[in-house]
């Protein structure tokens, strides 16, 4: 598998983050005494970078500054990166199988980029990726082919023989342009507005059983 990538998107495809997200939104809103949100109002906010996450929740306070309340609520979410975060059912042993068949395993998120390898780190399945990119200074963020593409360029692998794996419309419409393949992962909080995929991956067994399939 010395040219095929698999490439991750992480909050809603490897990791379940939306407890510790609200948390950290939730500080930065009590800090400016705004009441606090839902489990379901944060997953509908998460998709698009921390920007538009903070433009989102702060759709009822247009007097806060933007800058201040970004930097506010990313020095509370790394406090608390993984308290509640977990990988999702299946990652685990799911990541090892395609490590060792001998794919190349990447990240690209829109998460800020300081926040993907501490959690990978903390959730202990750092040393499975040759490539770990979130929200890069340069990078355009997805739907952008940008961090797909350099996840590829990091691992050393060709599109045509890789796939990018998502649960939103940004995952499946950057790997689409990189020239991957794509794997829409349902089982996350995103949606995939209309974009398409090569398979709908239910849960990670499913994901893992897929790609390994595909290349026998």
């Amino acid at each position: 598998m010395e040219h095929r990538a698999v490439i991750f998107d992480l909050d809603g495809t490897l990791i379940d983050s939306i407890d510790d997200i609200r948390l950290g939104l939730n500080m930065m809103r009590g800090h400016y005494r705004l009441p606090l949100l839902s489990r379901e109002q944060v997953r509908m906010a998460i998709g698009n970078g921390v920007k538009i996450l903070i433009q989102r929740v702060l759709g009822d306070a247009p007097h806060i500054d933007q800058q201040e309340a970004i930097d506010y609520y990313n020095a509370r979410y790394r406090e608390n990166l993984a308290v509640n975060t977990r990988l999702y059912p299946g990652a685990v042993e799911g990541l090892k199988q395609l490590f060792d068949a001998g794919f190349k395993l990447a990240i690209a998120s829109n998460k800020p980029d300081t926040f993907c390898r501490p959690l990978m780190q903390k959730l202990g399945v750092e040393q499975y990726f040759s490539s770990i990119a979130g929200g890069t200074p340069g990078v355009a963020i997805k739907p952008a082919p940008d961090s797909v593409l350099l996840a590829l360029r990091e691992t050393g692998c060709l599109p045509e023989n890789s796939f990018m794996c998502g649960d939103n419309y940004t995952d499946l419409g950057a790997g689409r342009a990189a020239g991957t393949r794509v794997i829409y992962c349902s089982y996350g909080f995103g949606t995939p507005k209309g974009e398409p995929w090569d398979f709908e991956a239910k849960n990670f067994q499913s994901l893992t059983e897929y790609i390994l399939a595909s290349v026998r």
